[in-house]
Order: C-alpha cells, then sequence, then structure tokens
C-alpha cells in the first residue's frame, strides 16, 4: 500500500517500502500469541506476547487503515515521546504475561516449581507432604560401680561429638531403663573346671608360667576316676598374659595320651557289661561301644570325646533309664558301671564354628553369575554386607514361650519367688551363687623333678688276674644279695624323697634303649647313707617301695629276668613336686541363639535389649569389628551341662542368655562385650516453650514455634510419623488435626504447617471451623521435640555426652550407628506422591466380723476369717496379706498389734489363729487376634493392663475362685481385640517354683508346670480354685490369694495371631 505521507521529512515513509524502512507498513499484529499447549509439558507457555511482539504489533497498527487519526504520526523514532509511550506499554506487557504465565503453570501440580503451590495443589486432594523422620540409636549407658540399680527415666538426653562440617546432635530415651552397674558390659564365660575328659581329649593346663617343665619330663596324673598313672610331656606352650602353661601329654612310651586313656576307658566299659552277657541290651551297648572305639586312634582325641559325649553316652543312658524303669536288677549295675567309665572320656564340644567354615571358606575357588571366578575379596565383602540379625520391634512383639519361659532354671522362677516372698529377695541371688551344683573335681598331677640312675650303673665290669696276669672280663657282676623286688638303690644322696612320694621305676634292656618298661609306685621308707656293692663304695639312697618293679636274679627270685643289666638300664623318677591346675580356657567362638555369661546376673528379663560385639571370626580379614542388635527372649541361671541330662563336674551357676534371633555373625570369644543397659533412643531434644498470649478477638490465631525442626518419629499410621508436639491452653491439651476442616463448630484443635525452613506454625481456628484461642496472659503452652532428618544418621560411638546425668550413671554411647534419619518430602516427591494418596468397724461377735476388722486394720490390705476345727477343739482363723502385699513377719508390729486387738474385742475365750496368706501366681498364655484397624504394639499394653488391673493383688480376694470366663471376658472386652485363644491358664505355687529353680538340666517345664500344657492335662479348667482357710490332715492353712505378677512380665505371656 501506498503511505499517504510518502516524501514527507520526519523519518516518514516515502514509498512502497513493504516494512523494510521500519514504519509498519506491510506488517501484521503478531499478539496475542496462542496459548493452547500439548499435553505431558513440564512447563506451560502462556504467555501472549513479549516485548517485542507487542511493539511490533502497536507499532503495525499506527500504519494501519484501521487506525486512520494515527496515520499522521509518521515518526519511528525510538527517542519520540509517542514511540517511547508504544515501548513502555510493551514492556509493561512484557511483565504482565510473565506472571501471568508464572501464576498458570503454579496452578498446575506438574509445573509449579514453588514449595507453597506444590503444598496447597496437593492438599486439594487431602494430601499433606509427608515431614522428616528422627533417626533412631540404641544408646548403652554405663552406671557407677557403687552405685545400686538406676532407674533411667524415659527421655534421657544424649547428644553427639560432631565431626568436621557436622552439629550436635540430641537423642532421647523411649523408655525408662533399669540399669544395674555389673550389666555394663557383661563378658562370656572364658574358662570351666578341668576334668579327666577334658585332659584326655584336649591335654593339660597349668597355673603360671614359671613350671619348668619340659618334653620327656614325667608327670603323675590322677584323673579322679581311680586310677593313678605316669605320663610324659610331650609339649609345653606358655601363656604369659594369661599366666597359664598348657602341657600336651603323651604316654610313657611317647604315644597318643589320649587315645591310649580311651582305649583302657571302653576295655572297662566292656568289662563292665560282662555279667549281663548274652542279653540283647548287652548287644547293643557291646555296638555303642564299638563304635567309639573304632574311632580311638585314627580321630584326634577331642572328636573321640566330643562322639562319646554327644552319642554314646545319650544312648547308654537310655539303655539304663529303660533297664531301671523295667526293673532289670541284673543290667542296672551293669549298665551303671559302663555309664560311669564311658563319661570320664566323654567331653562334649561344640561344633567347628562358622568361623572357622567361613575362614576356610574364603580360599576356595568358585565361580560368580556370568562365569566370572570368585576371588577372596568378593567373599570377604559378601561377609561384611550380610546383614546382622533383625530382632523383634520391641519386647510387645517378641514372640513369647510359654515352655522356654518356665523351662527349668529360668530367671522368672527366682523372680516370682522375689515376688511373692520379699524377704527373699536381697539373699536369694547370692545363695545361688554360691551354690555348688555339682560334685568337685578331683584331678591332681605332680612332676617327678630328679631323673636318677641306680647304685652300681656305673660299676666297671670285674676282671680277674691269673698267674699275675689280667684276665678280661667274661661276664658282669652279680646282683648282690641286698637287691629286692621293692627296694631300690639310687646312686648318691636324694635329700628331697619323702614316704608317701610317687616315683617311677622305668627299667629294661641295656642293649635295646627302645625295650623298656616304667612301674608306678609310692616311697614306703627312705633313707640315704653308704653303700658297698658292685666294687664300688658311695653314698646311695635306699628307698622301700610300696609295689614289686622287677625281679632281681639272685636270693630271692633265682630264675629272675633281671640281671646287672637291667640296673644299669634303669632309672628312678624322683622328687614329686605338685602342680597347681588352672582353669581350662573356653576358645570357641561365641555364635548362635545362646550365650554363657562368665558370673550369675539376677534381674536380666526376655524383652530386654542387648548390643554384642566383638572382633568377627567369620570373615577371612582377622581383626574386623562387628556389633548386633538382640533381645533376650530367655533367661536361665544353670550350669554347663554334660550331655546326658546331668551337669559338668564342678561347676557353679551361671548365667545362660537366649536371644530372640542368633547372632548373625560369629565372634573370637575373648574379644566379646555384651552391653546390658542398652536403650531405645530416638534424635530430637525436648523444648517446653511458652507461645504466647491467647485473643478471643483474633481469628485464625498462629504461632510460631522457636526451635526448628519439629521431631516426628516413625510410627504405624499411613502417614509414617507421628508428631512430638503438644500443646496446651490454660492447661488443657488441644489435639492437633490435619486441618481446621475437620474440625466442626466450637472444638478445639490447631493444625501446624511447616515453612521450607523447618520452622513450624501453629494456627488455631474460627468458628464454624474450631474454636479461638480464649482470652489469657501466656496461656499458651507447647512441648516438643525439635531435631530431625539425614543429620541424626551418626557414626558408632559418636554419641557420648550426658546431657542428661540420672545419679549413678557415668557415661553413654551407641554401639551402633543410628538409622533411619529422613529429611522432609522435597516438592518433586509431593508431585509424585499427591496423586498417588487418592488411590488409595469396733466388736467381733459373728465369724465375718474379725474379717472386716482385720481388714481394715491399717497397714492390712485383705483378710479373710473362718471357723476351723483343729487339735480337738474349735479355732478362728484369720488369714491376713499387707497393703501391696508387703511382708509382715510374725514378729513385727503390725502382727502383734492386730493380734492382740482380735483378742480385746473379740471373745477372750475364742482361740485365735493369725496367719499369712499363702501366694500363688497366676500364669497366663495366650493369642490374641486384633482387628484390622488395630496395632498389636498399642493393644498388647493395654490387654496387659487390663489383666493386671482385673487380676492383679488389689483386684483379687482371699480364698477367690478365677473363672476362666471372665479371664477372657476381660481381655474381649480391651477395644482392638477381635478374639481370644487362651493356652495356658493356671496357677503355681512355692514348691512348683522351687522346682523350676533346681531344674538345673534346662529342657521342657518343670512338674507340674508341664503338666498344665494343653494336651497333657487336657481342656482349660472352668475355673481356677484357689482355696480358702481350711483344715488339711488335721492341719489349719491359710487362705489361698492369686493374682498376676506386674513385676514379672513373663508370667503373662501374650502373643499376636499372625494371618
Amino acid at each position: 500500500m501506498n503511505n499517504p505521507a510518502a516524501g514527507s521529512s520526519g523519518g516518514g515513509c516515502v514509498g512502497p517500502c513493504r516494512g523494510s524502512c521500519g514504519c509498519g507498513c506491510g506488517s501484521t499484529a503478531s499478539t496475542p500469541a496462542a496459548t493452547a499447549n500439548p499435553p505431558g509439558l513440564s512447563a506451560l507457555a502462556y504467555r501472549v506476547g513479549t516485548r517485542t511482539a507487542f511493539l511490533a504489533t502497536m507499532t503495525a497498527r499506527l500504519s494501519s487503515a484501521d487506525h486512520a487519526p494515527l496515520a499522521a504520526l509518521r515518526t519511528r523514532d525510538p527517542a519520540d515521546a509517542s514511540m517511547a509511550l508504544l515501548d513502555a506499554w510493551a514492556t509493561a506487557g512484557d511483565v504482565l504475561t510473565f506472571y501471568q504465565e508464572r501464576l498458570c503453570n503454579e496452578g498446575y501440580l506438574r509445573t509449579a516449581t514453588e514449595q507453597r503451590s506444590v503444598q496447597e495443589l496437593a492438599a486439594l486432594v487431602g494430601w499433606r507432604p509427608r515431614p522428616g523422620v528422627a533417626a533412631t540409636a540404641y544408646l548403652a549407658y554405663t552406671v557407677d560401680p557403687n552405685t545400686a540399680e538406676v532407674l533411667i527415666p524415659a527421655g534421657s538426653q544424649a547428644n553427639s561429638i560432631p565431626a568436621p562440617g557436622e552439629s550436635m546432635q540430641a537423642f532421647e530415651s523411649s523408655d525408662d531403663l533399669p540399669a544395674r552397674a555389673a550389666w555394663n558390659q557383661l563378658r562370656p564365660r572364658m574358662s570351666r573346671d578341668q576334668t579327666a575328659a577334658s585332659v584326655t581329649a584336649d591335654g593339660l593346663y597349668l597355673a603360671g608360667t614359671a613350671t619348668k617343665l619340659a618334653p620327656n619330663d614325667a608327670l603323675v596324673l590322677d584323673l579322679g576316676t581311680g586310677t593313678v598313672q605316669a605320663v610324659r610331656v610331650k609339649a609345653v606352650t606358655e601363656d604369659p598374659a594369661a599366666q597359664v602353661t598348657y602341657v600336651e601329654l603323651a604316654d610313657w612310651q611317647g604315644g597318643n595320651f589320649g587315645a591310649a586313656v580311651q582305649r583302657q576307658a571302653l576295655a572297662a566299659a566292656r568289662e563292665a557289661m560282662a555279667p549281663a552277657a548274652g542279653t540283647a541290651t548287652a548287644t547293643r551297648v557291646g555296638l555303642i561301644l564299638d563304635g567309639v572305639e573304632n574311632l580311638a586312634g585314627t580321630v584326634p582325641a577331642a572328636e573321640l570325646a566330643h562322639q562319646a559325649g554327644t552319642i554314646a553316652l545319650p544312648a547308654l543312658g537310655r539303655e539304663l533309664a529303660a533297664a531301671r524303669e523295667r526293673g532289670y536288677a541284673r543290667l542296672i549295675p551293669a549298665l551303671e558301671g559302663a555309664h560311669a567309665i564311658l563319661s570320664t572320656i566323654a567331653a562334649p564340644r561344640p561344633r567347628p564354628s562358622a568361623g572357622a567354615a567361613a575362614g576356610w571358606a574364603s580360599a576356595r575357588t568358585a565361580f560368580r553369575a556370568g562365569g566370572r571366578e570368585e576371588n577372596p575379596v568378593d567373599i570377604l565383602v559378601d561377609g561384611l554386607l550380610r546383614p546382622s540379625s533383625v530382632p523383634p520391634a520391641n519386647a510387645q512383639k517378641l514372640e513369647h514361650s510359654y515352655t522356654a519361659t518356665f523351662s527349668g532354671a529360668g530367671e522368672v522362677y527366682p523372680q516370682l519367688l522375689s515376688g511373692l516372698y520379699a524377704n527373699l529377695a536381697p539373699t536369694l541371688f547370692p545363695a545361688l551363687a554360691a551354690e555348688h551344683i555339682s560334685s568337685s573335681t578331683t584331678l591332681s598331677v605332680s612332676v617327678l623333678r630328679q631323673r636318677s640312675p641306680l647304685f652300681g650303673h656305673n660299676a666297671p665290669v670285674p676282671g680277674s688276674f691269673k698267674d699275675g696276669v689280667f684276665v678280661p672280663p667274661t661276664s658282669d657282676w652279680d646282683l648282690a644279695l641286698d637287691e629286692h623286688a621293692n627296694v631300690a638303690y639310687l646312686d648318691g644322696t636324694q635329700a628331697l624323697l619323702q614316704n608317701g612320694q610317687y616315683v617311677v621305676m622305668q627299667h629294661g634292656s641295656d642293649t635295646d634303649p627302645e625295650d623298656f618298661k616304667a612301674e608306678l609306685t609310692v616311697i614306703k621308707t627312705v633313707r640315704t647313707g653308704s653303700r658297698r656293692a658292685y666294687g664300688l663304695a658311695a653314698p646311695a639312697t635306699t628307698m622301700v617301695l610300696s609295689d614289686a618293679w622287677w625281679e632281681p636274679r639272685g636270693r630271692d627270685f633265682p630264675d629272675g629276668a633281671d640281671t646287672m643289666g637291667t640296673l644299669r638300664a634303669s632309672t628312678a623318677y624322683v622328687q614329686q613336686e605338685s602342680l597347681e591346675l588352672a582353669q581350662e580356657p573356653i576358645t570357641d567362638d561365641v555364635a548362635g541363639k545362646e550365650l554363657e555369661l562368665d558370673g550369675l546376673y539376677d534381674g536380666l528379663t526376655a524383652g530386654r535389649w542387648v548390643v554384642v560385639t566383638g572382633v568377627r571370626t567369620d570373615l577371612a580379614a582377622p581383626g574386623v569389628q562387628g556389633a548386633e542388635l538382640l533381645m533376650l527372649a530367655a533367661v536361665a541361671q544353670t550350669g554347663q551341662g554334660d550331655g546326658d541330662g546331668g551337669i559338668l563336674a564342678g561347676e557353679d551357676r551361671h548365667t545362660f542368655l537366649t536371644f530372640a534371633q542368633p547372632l548373625a555373625y560369629t565372634y573370637r570369644r575373648d574379644t566379646v562385650s555384651v552391653f546390658g543397659n542398652v536403650a531405645h533412643a530416638t534424635h530430637g531434644a525436648t523444648r517446653q516453650e511458652i507461645l504466647g498470649a491467647g485473643n478471643a478477638a483474633l481469628a485464625l490465631q498462629q504461632f510460631t514455634l522457636k526451635q526448628a525442626p519439629l521431631t516426628y518419629l516413625a510410627a504405624p499410621t499411613p502417614a509414617g510419623a507421628a508428631s512430638t508436639l503438644v500443646v496446651r491452653v490454660n492447661g488443657v491439651q488441644w489435639p492437633e488435626v490435619l486441618s481446621l476442616g475437620y474440625l466442626d463448630g466450637p472444638q478445639r484443635g490447631f493444625f501446624t504447617s511447616d515453612s521450607p525452613t523447618g520452622t513450624a506454625t501453629i494456627t488455631f481456628g474460627n468458628p464454624p471451623h474450631g474454636q479461638r484461642l480464649p482470652t489469657g496472659t501466656d496461656n499458651v503452652w507447647a512441648g516438643y521435640r525439635s531435631g530431625i532428618g539425614a543429620p541424626g544418621n551418626v557414626q558408632a560411638g559418636q554419641i557420648s555426652q550426658l546431657a542428661t546425668r540420672p545419679l549413678g550413671v557415668t557415661a553413654v554411647t551407641n554401639p551402633l550407628r543410628t538409622s533411619g534419619g529422613a529429611d522432609a518430602e522435597s516438592a518433586d516427591l509431593t508431585r509424585r506422591n499427591a496423586p498417588r494418596s487418592v488411590t488409595a468397724l469396733d466388736r467381733l461377735v459373728s465369724v465375718g466380723d474379725y474379717a472386716d476388722f482385720a481388714a481394715t486394720f491399717a497397714g492390712i490390705g485383705k483378710a479373710s476369717s473362718a471357723l476351723l476345727y483343729a487339735g480337738g477343739s474349735a479355732l478362728l482363723q484369720v488369714t491376713i496379706a499387707g497393703v501391696e502385699d508387703v511382708p509382715i513377719d510374725p514378729g513385727s508390729d503390725l502382727f502383734r498389734n492386730l493380734r492382740s486387738a482380735l483378742g480385746l474385742y473379740g471373745d477372750p475365750q475364742l482361740r485365735i489363729n493369725l496367719v499369712a496368706r499363702e501366694a500363688l501366681a497366676l500364669v497366663l498364655s495366650a493369642k490374641v487376634s486384633v482387628l484390622a484397624d488395630y496395632d498389636w504394639t498399642l493393644v498388647e499394653p493395654v490387654l496387659r493392663a487390663a489383666l493386671l488391673s482385673s487380676y492383679g493383688f488389689d483386684a483379687m480376694a482371699l480364698g477367690e475362685d478365677v473363672p476362666t470366663s471372665a479371664v477372657l471376658s476381660a481381655m474381649a472386652a480391651v477395644p482392638g481385640v477381635d478374639y481370644v485363644d487362651l493356652d495356658i491358664f493356671h496357677t503355681l505355687q512355692a514348691a512348683d517354683l522351687t522346682a523350676g529353680v533346681a531344674n538345673l538340666a534346662g529342657g521342657p517345664p518343670s512338674d507340674p508346670v508341664q503338666q498344665n500344657l494343653r494336651g497333657t492335662a487336657g481342656q482349660l479348667p472352668r475355673r481356677i480354685a484357689v482355696a480358702p482357710d481350711r483344715v488339711e490332715a488335721g492341719v489349719p492353712l491359710p487362705a489361698q490369694l492369686a493374682w498376676f505378677q506386674a513385676a514379672v512380665p513373663d508370667s503373662l505371656i501374650l502373643n499376636e495371631v499372625k494371618s
């Protein structure tokens, strides 16, 4: 088109420029631009134009016929005021459309970039970005040895030592922890008394390193089995650190000592069975002994001892038990003799540990997927990556076993005894610890320090002179007439010999050094002096022995086999010196589910956390430290078994720990330490804060917490976390809600929101959605914990500062690294998670008056009375129990004053018998199913509390029966309980509990505990009978009282029914 102002000045259009001159002619409008977007974009294009496009469009319209009044504006100079105005509007449009586009993007979850936008969009579907969660730690406390038991309360705080670039992190314990100094670091048992079997199998351990023993020295060994034998030292190994000397033994001829003793024992066992020859039992025993004898000399003595202890001895024990049961009088003595003999060489030993196996496996050649040859590093890394054992999540999750809990020597027995009889508590365990539960070993050993030849050993062979010419000797000396079979003349003076000492007389051939015999005998008398014989006159020591040691040819034995040559080749081993025995070290690796401790420890119970640490032996690389978190499943107080249902000789009680899960690794025993004062803890420090004053004039009043970030704990909820925030207004706790929209009318409540920096803001309601805060002064209070996320994941040993120091606690550490701390959900994660959330009295007249009077007497908690007939006349018996079952001794003021009051306010002619209650422990084991919306971890404590409340000491009456149906009803009434399967319900009295303590061998529960198992005693009783005051066999007995022992959780076993 032609510009009407063509040819004019001012930079106007002068011809058909087609837009090339910048006047705008020939161009078209480029705004508004299209705003349609294809799906799937990460950002939306929603700008109708940019500055350039807006300016170009407006410039073009200056030349448009549609805007004729603007035709006179012919300048296009940017410096012109008109053009500058257009430029300014183009810039304003550019800014406006930029923000419009950003607002459009913030309106969609996929394209929003602001955290607030993402949160608000997610809230439209009810999604709230997940907060971070606190890390989990297990804190091991150290208690001062001079302090008694300490209760470390829940919420006790410990801090970490920050590494470079880190900040200090606070951790707090989750539960109350009873702690004792004895439990600081429990150690495994490291040694035991030596026995005949252990010496035979493994050698001899002597105390100290100054034994001055050398190979081939002579020893006199008494194994305590009725025989004393002479042996030799094969090798000596000294351990200065342990102050122990290990002696490897050989028989007198230098052969295998263990194999020789084992063959002798097996032969003696066969001889013991001789009176039963021809019986089927003797045949079976012969086969058993054959199996062991075939191993003698072919396997190490320790392995044969193991086979004898784990296979042969139990089999022989079963034969003996069967003979006793059937009354086989001929067989019983024979079997008892054989069993006793075999037990002297039977030493049960653990199988080779997994650590040894792993060490061997590290050298093997194997192949990985793809055919690559596996190398030792592969195996090492595999071992290092092997996860540790996983214990139950908490004590409520522990699968309790009635059989295991009430097995022989279980910890539950002394605990119940102490619970029923409080005066036993201070003395029971010290007495048990001092008790010897098996016979002491009579093993002894001594060394014969001196080797002495006999007098005449160096006498020259006699020659003669004939006609003045010396004639060489043709024969040796005849034995002197004073040589006797039980007499030995030692060369020289042996001043240290004494009557009663053992000596070994070794004699043999002077032509064959390997042809010799040895006789062990005892000195009857000994004297020193000079002797003249065999052309010699010299000092000699004369020993008269208890036994003949040779047959000297001469007056006593004209045809005796021993001559001067025998004398020359004989040696006497004398000068007996006793050696002190040491305990046999236990060197087996620590592995599996059971650990024997080095002493007797009371108070340890099932459900307690422990941490086992030590040097791992299941790896080829030495010195690698390992640690595992474990939960105690059972505790027993017994001794080391002998493999045949008995206890090894010389045993005292030790504590045996049974873990809920076996150890995943094996550990070198001398490096193992068990932390016993372990508490579960979580990241975060508790804060108490006054938020401010409530103002009823303000709607949606807000407060911001001063400490950030707010701690959330991992929880089995849909959100996966639970806030630690507690808000109180005027001392009343207000609940937290997800949104004020959940509040109707004047309901109390608040919700929290987190800023990107982690600061939490609390918002209160406004009717009709919640209640405003009441006006007050500093009446809004908050309690919470701060600290969350990945910073709480610290290394083992890093938590070592006690911020809370209960009296007696001296130190804390974390043997295991902390884990599980995670930061809050990011915007990207919220974008992914939000859509997923929508998919888914005073005068005593009647019998009952006496009980009522006694029950209201200060210090008496329960009382019953009955008119009984015993001893030929009537008596009124009153049974009492103290408040909270405090012990009431007959010599106490309370007992005496009550007895006097009963006589003073009652019939003075009536015989009154005041006694204390007979206690019964209620024991229950049940499986419980919970409803789908309930968590067993939360239901179990409520259920336990309901039973303790309904059938605890305070709720029960003397002589009151306990109906089974009532117990079931009480359990079923707990919210969340679906149904109850009652397995065990009965009572245990003192006799039952003492039987359990005495059952040292472990195994199934003691009678009558075992008789109460379903299938053994049939169906459960309809009620538990609890006897009132009564007379039995002419003796008045007190009323019984049965209740659940809250202090002994193992007496109330509750397990979840798992689908």
